[in-house]
């Protein structure tokens, strides 16, 4: 794995909630895969729920989760299409956002639930999705290609979540609000969010990081 992923995956099991912004082909479903499998080697009789748009999503999530981890999985009769039995008793169950998902919550109450590439289009689908990470003690990671403040503002109204964001190349812009065009960076970090701590916010930019260290030195020096 690349040395990014390794770090963004510390980063992952330290923190319970994050959101991660990373364009297309950069790791994001390697990363995800390898948290699942931390996960269910230190943890017992979980349930985790993994969301994705739609069921051929789900498929592909299955085949990746299949080749990645596959030696954390338990084979088992019972174990349906869009569930996984791995190790130590965990169990892992698809869900698609099209559909009607508030019974697997209410059913399963899972302690981890991942939702991987989500979309401002299905803001309004979110709703009871978002009202179960509210009310319950559930660790959480949300990944997509587009940034979009409105899902950053539903989820991180406590401001406990790690946010992840990979700069991207001119070929492959993130889209932000509708707007096809490079993310203005400076602008992310002025406005919306300029709120975050600097252990919960991560931009691969080196103008940032530089902010970020002399920032460090002077509260260091003034004895924060």
């Amino acid at each position: 794995m690349e040395n990014y992923i390794i770090s963004t995956l510390n980063k992952l099991n330290y923190n319970n909630n994050s959101i991660i912004f990373w364009p297309r082909q950069s790791g994001k479903s390697t990363l995800i895969s390898y948290y699942i499998k931390n996960f269910v080697e230190n943890n017992n009789d979980n349930d985790i729920v993994f969301f994705n748009d739609d069921k051929m999503r789900n498929r592909s999530s299955k085949t990746k989760l299949k080749h990645d981890i596959g030696h954390t999985m338990v084979t088992k009769k019972y174990t349906g299409v869009y569930e996984i039995s791995f190790k130590n008793e965990n169990y892992l169950t698809f869900c698609s956002i099209q559909e009607s998902y508030e019974y697997v919550l209410h059913k399963l109450k899972p302690s981890l639930i991942i939702y991987d590439e989500f979309y401002h289009k299905n803001l309004n689908k979110y709703s009871y999705l978002f009202e179960y990470l509210k009310n319950n003690n559930c660790k959480s990671i949300f990944t997509s290609t587009s940034i979009d403040t409105r899902v950053i503002k539903a989820l991180d109204y406590k401001n406990n979540y790690y946010i992840n964001i990979r700069k991207v190349t001119s070929e492959d812009p993130f889209i932000f609000e509708n707007n096809y065009k490079s993310y203005d960076y400076n602008r992310l970090l002025k406005t919306e969010l300029s709120y975050k701590p600097i252990g919960l916010l991560d931009i691969n930019d080196i103008q940032y990081e530089r902010r970020i260290k002399l920032q460090r030195i002077n509260e260091i020096a003034n004895g924060e």
